[in-house]
Protein backbone atom coordinates (compact mmCIF):
# COMPACT_ATOMS: atom_id res chain seq x y z
CA UNK A 1 0.00 0.00 0.00
CA UNK A 2 1.05 3.59 -0.48
CA UNK A 3 0.39 6.70 1.52
CA UNK A 4 -1.11 9.83 0.05
CA UNK A 5 1.28 12.75 -0.05
CA UNK A 6 -0.34 16.09 0.66
CA UNK A 7 -0.75 18.91 3.13
CA UNK A 8 -0.18 19.27 6.86
CA UNK A 9 -2.27 18.59 9.90
CA UNK A 10 -5.51 20.26 8.77
CA UNK A 11 -5.37 18.43 5.46
CA UNK A 12 -4.68 15.24 7.39
CA UNK A 13 -7.78 15.94 9.45
CA UNK A 14 -9.88 16.28 6.30
CA UNK A 15 -8.64 12.91 5.08
CA UNK A 16 -9.35 11.29 8.44
CA UNK A 17 -12.91 12.59 8.17
CA UNK A 18 -13.08 11.12 4.67
CA UNK A 19 -11.86 7.80 6.04
CA UNK A 20 -14.60 7.84 8.68
CA UNK A 21 -17.23 8.45 6.01
CA UNK A 22 -15.94 5.67 3.77
CA UNK A 23 -15.50 3.16 6.59
CA UNK A 24 -19.20 2.40 6.92
CA UNK A 25 -18.79 -0.82 8.93
CA UNK A 26 -16.40 0.82 11.42
CA UNK A 27 -13.76 -1.91 11.18
CA UNK A 28 -11.02 0.70 10.73
CA UNK A 29 -10.27 -0.43 7.18
CA UNK A 30 -11.88 0.78 3.95
CA UNK A 31 -12.77 -1.95 1.49
CA UNK A 32 -13.22 -1.51 -2.25
CA UNK A 33 -16.98 -1.93 -1.85
CA UNK A 34 -17.07 0.81 0.78
CA UNK A 35 -15.08 3.19 -1.39
CA UNK A 36 -17.05 2.52 -4.55
CA UNK A 37 -20.36 2.69 -2.70
CA UNK A 38 -19.74 6.11 -1.20
CA UNK A 39 -20.69 8.00 -4.34
CA UNK A 40 -17.34 9.72 -4.11
CA UNK A 41 -16.09 9.36 -7.63
CA UNK A 42 -16.74 7.50 -10.87
CA UNK A 43 -13.06 6.57 -10.67
CA UNK A 44 -13.19 5.06 -7.21
CA UNK A 45 -11.51 1.89 -8.51
CA UNK A 46 -8.48 3.92 -9.56
CA UNK A 47 -8.44 5.75 -6.25
CA UNK A 48 -8.60 2.46 -4.34
CA UNK A 49 -5.74 1.05 -6.41
CA UNK A 50 -3.69 4.16 -5.67
CA UNK A 51 -4.04 3.52 -1.96
CA UNK A 52 -4.02 -0.30 -1.97
CA UNK A 53 -0.62 -0.72 -3.60
CA UNK A 54 -0.02 -4.26 -2.26
CA UNK A 55 -3.46 -5.41 -3.33
CA UNK A 56 -4.62 -6.81 -0.01
CA UNK A 57 -8.11 -5.38 -0.55
CA UNK A 58 -8.16 -2.79 2.20
CA UNK A 59 -6.96 0.70 3.05
CA UNK A 60 -6.23 1.32 6.72
CA UNK A 61 -6.42 4.66 8.48
CA UNK A 62 -2.67 5.30 8.46
CA UNK A 63 -2.66 5.09 4.69
CA UNK A 64 -5.24 7.87 4.43
CA UNK A 65 -2.76 10.36 5.93
CA UNK A 66 -1.18 13.06 3.78
CA UNK A 67 2.51 13.71 4.25
CA UNK A 68 4.44 16.92 3.79
CA UNK A 69 3.87 18.18 0.25
CA UNK A 70 1.02 20.26 -1.04
CA UNK A 71 -1.60 19.45 -3.68
CA UNK A 72 -1.59 21.36 -6.94
CA UNK A 73 -5.38 21.02 -6.94
CA UNK A 74 -6.07 23.19 -3.92
CA UNK A 75 -3.15 25.53 -4.33
CA UNK A 76 -3.66 26.01 -8.05
CA UNK A 77 -3.91 29.77 -7.79
CA UNK A 78 -0.38 29.90 -6.36
CA UNK A 79 1.46 27.72 -8.86
CA UNK A 80 2.65 30.73 -10.88
CA UNK A 81 4.10 32.54 -7.89
CA UNK A 82 7.68 31.37 -8.44
CA UNK A 83 7.67 31.13 -12.23
CA UNK A 84 8.35 33.61 -15.00
CA UNK A 85 4.76 33.49 -16.20
CA UNK A 86 2.65 36.64 -15.89
CA UNK A 87 0.06 36.85 -13.11
CA UNK A 88 -3.31 35.41 -14.00
CA UNK A 89 -6.17 37.69 -14.90
CA UNK A 90 -9.33 37.75 -12.79
CA UNK A 91 -11.11 35.83 -15.55
CA UNK A 92 -8.46 33.11 -15.50
CA UNK A 93 -8.62 32.89 -11.70
CA UNK A 94 -12.40 32.41 -11.85
CA UNK A 95 -12.02 29.82 -14.61
CA UNK A 96 -9.50 27.91 -12.48
CA UNK A 97 -11.93 28.01 -9.57
CA UNK A 98 -14.63 26.32 -11.62
CA UNK A 99 -12.19 23.80 -13.10
CA UNK A 100 -11.34 22.45 -9.67
CA UNK A 101 -14.54 23.19 -7.68
CA UNK A 102 -17.27 22.17 -10.17
CA UNK A 103 -17.17 18.51 -9.15
CA UNK A 104 -20.21 17.45 -11.21
CA UNK A 105 -19.22 19.46 -14.28
CA UNK A 106 -22.54 21.25 -14.72
CA UNK A 107 -20.96 24.68 -15.14
CA UNK A 108 -22.26 26.00 -11.79
CA UNK A 109 -21.23 25.74 -8.17
CA UNK A 110 -23.74 24.40 -5.68
CA UNK A 111 -23.65 25.28 -2.00
CA UNK A 112 -21.97 21.93 -1.28
CA UNK A 113 -19.34 22.51 -3.96
CA UNK A 114 -18.61 25.98 -2.62
CA UNK A 115 -18.34 24.62 0.91
CA UNK A 116 -15.96 21.88 -0.23
CA UNK A 117 -13.72 24.38 -2.02
CA UNK A 118 -13.68 26.64 1.04
CA UNK A 119 -12.77 23.77 3.37
CA UNK A 120 -9.94 22.51 1.19
CA UNK A 121 -8.49 25.94 0.50
CA UNK A 122 -8.70 26.89 4.16
CA UNK A 123 -6.90 23.74 5.33
CA UNK A 124 -4.20 24.00 2.68
CA UNK A 125 -3.61 27.70 3.23
CA UNK A 126 -3.29 27.36 7.01
CA UNK A 127 -1.00 24.35 6.58
CA UNK A 128 1.19 26.45 4.27
CA UNK A 129 1.07 29.54 6.49
CA UNK A 130 -0.04 31.80 3.66
CA UNK A 131 -2.97 32.14 1.28
CA UNK A 132 -3.77 33.69 -2.11
CA UNK A 133 -4.03 37.46 -1.97
CA UNK A 134 -7.49 37.35 -3.52
CA UNK A 135 -10.95 36.19 -2.51
CA UNK A 136 -14.09 35.30 -4.45
CA UNK A 137 -17.16 37.49 -4.08
CA UNK A 138 -20.30 35.67 -5.17
CA UNK A 139 -23.80 36.92 -5.85
CA UNK A 140 -26.62 34.51 -6.73
CA UNK A 141 -28.41 37.09 -8.87
CA UNK A 142 -31.09 34.75 -10.21
CA UNK A 143 -31.73 33.15 -6.80
CA UNK A 144 -31.42 29.56 -8.00
CA UNK A 145 -28.89 28.58 -5.34
CA UNK A 146 -26.14 28.08 -7.93
CA UNK A 147 -23.17 30.29 -8.75
CA UNK A 148 -22.00 30.66 -12.34
CA UNK A 149 -18.85 32.28 -13.59
CA UNK A 150 -20.55 35.58 -14.40
CA UNK A 151 -21.72 35.75 -10.76
CA UNK A 152 -18.18 35.70 -9.35
CA UNK A 153 -15.89 38.66 -8.82
CA UNK A 154 -12.27 38.49 -7.71
CA UNK A 155 -11.41 40.83 -4.85
CA UNK A 156 -7.70 41.56 -4.56
CA UNK A 157 -5.97 42.58 -1.38
CA UNK A 158 -5.36 46.31 -1.04
CA UNK A 159 -1.91 47.47 0.03
CA UNK A 160 -2.46 50.45 2.32
CA UNK A 161 0.62 52.30 3.60
CA UNK A 162 0.95 53.23 7.26
CA UNK A 163 0.85 56.89 6.22
CA UNK A 164 -2.81 56.39 5.27
CA UNK A 165 -3.82 55.66 8.87
CA UNK A 166 -5.88 58.48 10.32
CA UNK A 167 -6.77 58.76 13.99
CA UNK A 168 -9.98 60.30 15.29
CA UNK A 169 -8.37 63.62 16.14
CA UNK A 170 -6.90 63.82 12.63
CA UNK A 171 -10.21 63.44 10.79
CA UNK A 172 -11.71 66.64 9.34
CA UNK A 173 -14.37 68.17 11.63
CA UNK A 174 -17.17 67.96 9.05
CA UNK A 175 -16.54 64.24 8.62
CA UNK A 176 -16.56 63.76 12.40
CA UNK A 177 -19.96 65.51 12.60
CA UNK A 178 -21.27 63.31 9.78
CA UNK A 179 -20.10 60.15 11.56
CA UNK A 180 -21.77 61.28 14.79
CA UNK A 181 -25.02 61.88 12.89
CA UNK A 182 -24.87 58.35 11.52
CA UNK A 183 -24.23 56.94 15.02
CA UNK A 184 -27.19 58.82 16.43
CA UNK A 185 -29.47 57.73 13.60
CA UNK A 186 -28.52 54.07 14.04
CA UNK A 187 -28.78 54.03 17.84
CA UNK A 188 -31.71 52.28 19.50
CA UNK A 189 -34.46 54.61 20.73
CA UNK A 190 -33.40 55.77 24.17
CA UNK A 191 -29.96 54.31 23.66
CA UNK A 192 -26.78 56.10 24.53
CA UNK A 193 -23.89 56.95 22.27
CA UNK A 194 -20.52 56.11 23.79
CA UNK A 195 -18.28 59.11 24.35
CA UNK A 196 -15.33 59.37 21.98
CA UNK A 197 -12.09 57.77 23.10
CA UNK A 198 -9.36 60.02 24.35
CA UNK A 199 -6.92 61.02 21.58
CA UNK A 200 -3.71 59.01 21.42
CA UNK A 201 -0.43 60.64 22.17
CA UNK A 202 2.08 61.09 19.32
CA UNK A 203 4.11 58.21 20.78
CA UNK A 204 1.04 55.93 20.87
CA UNK A 205 0.16 56.85 17.29
CA UNK A 206 3.67 56.01 16.14
CA UNK A 207 3.49 52.67 17.92
CA UNK A 208 0.28 51.85 16.04
CA UNK A 209 1.84 52.84 12.73
CA UNK A 210 5.00 50.85 13.46
CA UNK A 211 2.93 47.74 14.27
CA UNK A 212 0.93 48.23 11.07
CA UNK A 213 4.15 48.47 9.04
CA UNK A 214 5.57 45.34 10.70
CA UNK A 215 2.33 43.42 10.06
CA UNK A 216 2.34 44.52 6.42
CA UNK A 217 5.92 43.32 5.97
CA UNK A 218 5.06 39.97 7.54
CA UNK A 219 1.99 39.55 5.35
CA UNK A 220 4.09 40.30 2.27
CA UNK A 221 6.89 37.88 3.20
CA UNK A 222 5.38 34.86 1.43
CA UNK A 223 5.65 33.98 -2.28
CA UNK A 224 4.48 36.57 -4.78
CA UNK A 225 0.70 36.72 -5.03
CA UNK A 226 0.14 35.48 -1.48
CA UNK A 227 -0.62 36.91 1.94
CA UNK A 228 1.14 35.32 4.89
CA UNK A 229 -0.80 34.77 8.10
CA UNK A 230 0.52 36.79 11.04
CA UNK A 231 2.36 34.70 13.60
CA UNK A 232 0.15 36.02 16.40
CA UNK A 233 -3.07 35.03 14.62
CA UNK A 234 -2.39 31.71 12.90
CA UNK A 235 -2.69 29.48 16.00
CA UNK A 236 -6.17 30.82 16.71
CA UNK A 237 -7.17 30.41 13.07
CA UNK A 238 -5.91 26.84 13.03
CA UNK A 239 -7.75 26.01 16.26
CA UNK A 240 -11.00 27.35 14.75
CA UNK A 241 -10.44 25.40 11.53
CA UNK A 242 -9.75 22.18 13.43
CA UNK A 243 -13.00 22.59 15.37
CA UNK A 244 -14.95 23.27 12.18
CA UNK A 245 -13.48 20.27 10.35
CA UNK A 246 -14.31 18.03 13.32
CA UNK A 247 -18.01 18.96 13.22
CA UNK A 248 -18.78 19.81 9.60
CA UNK A 249 -20.34 17.01 7.52
CA UNK A 250 -18.23 15.33 4.84
CA UNK A 251 -20.54 16.02 1.91
CA UNK A 252 -20.62 14.28 -1.46
CA UNK A 253 -18.86 17.29 -2.99
CA UNK A 254 -16.06 17.28 -0.42
CA UNK A 255 -15.69 13.51 -0.76
CA UNK A 256 -15.44 13.83 -4.55
CA UNK A 257 -12.83 16.58 -4.29
CA UNK A 258 -10.66 14.63 -1.86
CA UNK A 259 -10.94 11.52 -4.01
CA UNK A 260 -9.87 13.56 -7.05
CA UNK A 261 -6.79 14.61 -5.17
CA UNK A 262 -5.95 10.98 -4.44
CA UNK A 263 -6.17 10.31 -8.16
CA UNK A 264 -3.96 13.31 -8.88
CA UNK A 265 -1.19 11.37 -7.14
CA UNK A 266 0.08 14.01 -4.71
CA UNK A 267 3.57 13.05 -5.87
CA UNK A 268 4.73 16.23 -7.58
CA UNK A 269 6.09 19.13 -5.55
CA UNK A 270 4.31 22.24 -6.87
CA UNK A 271 6.24 25.40 -7.64
CA UNK A 272 4.79 27.03 -4.54
CA UNK A 273 1.93 26.82 -2.12
CA UNK A 274 -0.67 29.44 -1.00
CA UNK A 275 -10.93 31.13 4.13
CA UNK A 276 -18.78 35.10 3.89
CA UNK A 277 -19.86 34.98 0.35
CA UNK A 278 -16.19 34.37 -0.44
CA UNK A 279 -14.49 31.04 -0.67
CA UNK A 280 -11.30 31.98 0.91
Amino acid sequence: MTAITGGGTLTQQLYQRLFDRLNTNSDDAVSFDEMSGAGASSKSAEAFKTLDANGDGKVVRAEMTPSSTFSADTLNAMLLAQTDQPPKTNEEIVSDLFTRADADGDGALSADERSAEAAIRRASSLDAGYAPDHAYLMSDRDGDGLIRQDEVLVARRLHIPASAIKFSDEVPADLVRHMKDISLASADPGGQVSPPAAPLTPEEKQKVRDQFTADLAERDSGPAGTTRYLGREIDGLRDKAEADIATAPVTDSLTARLMQRILAGWSAEPASAPSSSTLA
